[in-house]
């Protein structure tokens, strides 16, 4: 009987022992314009792409004045799960007053959506660190 006990015990907190996995990947980076200048605020989304009806992983980053983001899924900075994600950047809102002045979003519009972007990433083992480049709008018109 004392044996069985024994038996049951070990079985029952090996997980405690293996540690709990979340299957997720840290992943981090920098958004920045062509001539290498940081985006300083605003948002990065991710979406995976998945084939069939398979499920859709997503996650988001806020960006930092140097440009800098983590993506988060379920806690602060935990990552992404292995794979391919289409990636939009998103300007913070525009106020009002911001608009009556003249003042454009920090990233062209196409940015702003998953199916214009034009970004993707692969996040697997051994590459979890990725630079962005975007443009402002009206950048390179005359």
């Amino acid at each position: 009987m004392m044996t069985a006990n024994l038996c049951w015990t070990f079985v029952l907190s090996l997980p405690l022992l293996t540690g709990c996995s979340t299957g997720l990947l840290p992943v981090k980076g920098k958004v920045s314009y062509e001539d290498g200048r940081p985006v300083t605020a605003g948002s990065v989304v991710v979406e995976s792409v998945a084939e069939g009806n398979a499920k859709r992983n997503s996650a988001n980053g806020n960006i930092q004045p140097d440009g800098s983001f983590q993506l988060t899924t379920l806690k602060s900075g935990d990552g992404v799960p292995e794979g391919r994600y289409r990636v939009a950047v998103l300007s913070p809102p525009l106020s009002d007053d911001q608009v009556g002045r003249g003042e454009k979003p920090l990233v062209e519009a196409k940015y702003s959506q998953l199916d214009t972007s034009g970004l993707e990433i692969e996040v697997k083992p051994g590459s979890t660190e990725f630079s962005l480049t975007v443009t402002q709008p009206g950048a390179g018109k005359k």
